[in-house]
């Protein structure tokens, strides 16, 4: 890590939080020293030099008073039909702007409060930070932190103690649910986009014609092209469908037409893609109380634009017939994007904007925004981008997945 990267880290974590990544980079240098000497069975005791909360005196009593009050809080609050539509809505909007599988994340029963998360996260990020010479934590596993903070951020308050419950009874009806939802839908966006396809392309140089009918994008040499592949079962993790006009700079990566489109469509409803008056009431943007997009946002664009010219019959993490392996390259795309805005890379803000411009127009004319031109600012950091991009294009695809590619 560049120490730029390290001074905002740094600037942005409390003094609790750095004393427990340094803590636990001291305890895990105390671990290999004591695996090299063969003294497992004497370890040595370091002080606390963090912070810590006294237990309560009789743990069992503070166990039962939390299990029976998470008890309580579950039996009220599936009764209520609002509330039940409040973790159908955070479902949906975990699958946008969370993570598209979020679902496949365990990220119930962690018994993680808000505030222990976001220590635990803050802490991990530094210890990332630190070259300390010790296994540093893994990204999935700072990715479910992040991801539990967002459960917090998106569900009602009432319904925090069922997101830390360390026993199934407290939570399993959420979880149920949530999951339930989110897979559901899933299927619900892409079908709607399916039907749209031809318009989301319609400025990427495709051709009217195709989309319709029993058209197949796995056999049409144009869907192939976009998707960059360099033959069967091979492609490139940054295809020309990923950047303005197929024009591949680094100061064009993700910024597209069909992006917008997908987020359009889906926040919006697909009437606005003919830049037609904007219905508020009802739609996804109002009931998932969202203003702006993030990085998952548009990474999710991305992945659908990869999926709706492959040909696969359905959205997985790895397409059955085109071998994409879409949940590798979202969360790697994730990673991109969130590193770029981390360092101020101008393009990749000028991306932000592209996107909340457009998908988010001024309400006073309640009147979609249709994109006509893609910005395109070229200067030496993007290009310095743009060289990482195609030095990473060279490497292995990632195909190493915690998850079985046949579900």
């Amino acid at each position: 890590m560049d120490v730029t990267h390290l001074s905002t880290t740094l600037e942005n974590m409390n003094m609790e939080d750095i004393l427990l990544a340094l803590k636990d980079a001291q305890l895990k240098n105390q671990v290999l020293q004591e695996q090299n000497c063969r003294l497992l069975t004497a370890p040595t005791v370091l002080l606390n030099t963090a912070r810590s909360s006294p237990l309560p005196q009789d743990t069992s009593n503070a166990t039962s008073s939390a299990n029976d009050s998470a008890s309580t809080a579950d039996t009220d609050l599936f009764i209520d039909k609002d509330s039940r539509k409040a973790v159908e809505y955070c479902a949906m909007k975990m699958v946008i702007f969370g993570h598209v599988w979020w679902d496949r994340k365990s990220l119930f029963g962690a018994g993680l409060d808000q505030e222990s998360a976001c220590h635990k996260l803050n802490a991990t990020i530094l210890t990332n930070s630190l070259d300390t010479g010790v296994q540093r934590p893994s990204k999935d596993h700072v990715a479910v932190l992040q991801l539990i903070l967002k459960l917090y951020e998106f569900l009602p308050e009432a319904f925090h103690p069922l997101i830390n419950a360390t026993i199934k009874g407290n939570y399993l009806k959420l979880y149920k649910m949530m999951k339930s939802t989110g897979g559901t839908r899933q299927s619900t966006f892409i079908n709607r986009f399916r039907g749209h396809t031809a318009v989301i392309f319609q400025d990427n140089g495709v051709p009217s014609g195709h989309f319709q009918g029993n058209f197949d994008c796995n056999e049409d040499p144009l869907c192939w092209e976009l998707l960059g592949y360099e033959s069967p079962k091979v492609y490139n993790r940054h295809p020309p469908c990923l950047f303005a006009n197929g024009y591949k700079t680094g100061a064009t990566v993700f910024r597209t037409t069909s992006g917008v489109k997908i987020l359009i469509c889906l926040l919006w409803g697909n009437t606005t893609l003919d830049n037609q008056q904007i219905t508020t009431k009802g739609m996804n943007s109002e009931l998932w109380h969202v203003t702006k997009v993030n990085a998952v946002a548009i990474t999710f664009a991305a992945i659908v634009t990869r999926y709706l010219l492959s040909g696969d019959p359905e959205f997985k993490p790895v397409g059955s017939k085109s071998g994409i392996n879409y949940m590798a390259n979202f969360e790697y795309y994730v990673e991109q994007i969130e590193d770029q805005l981390k360092k101020d890379t101008k393009s990749m803000y000028d991306t932000l904007k592209f996107y909340n411009d457009h998908v988010f127009p001024p309400m006073q004319s309640h009147q979609s925004r249709a994109v006509t031109t893609i910005p395109i600012s070229l200067m030496e950091q993007e290009e310095n981008f743009w060289a990482e991009i195609k030095a990473l294009d060279k490497s292995k695809e990632p195909d190493n997945m915690d998850f079985d590619s046949t579900d």
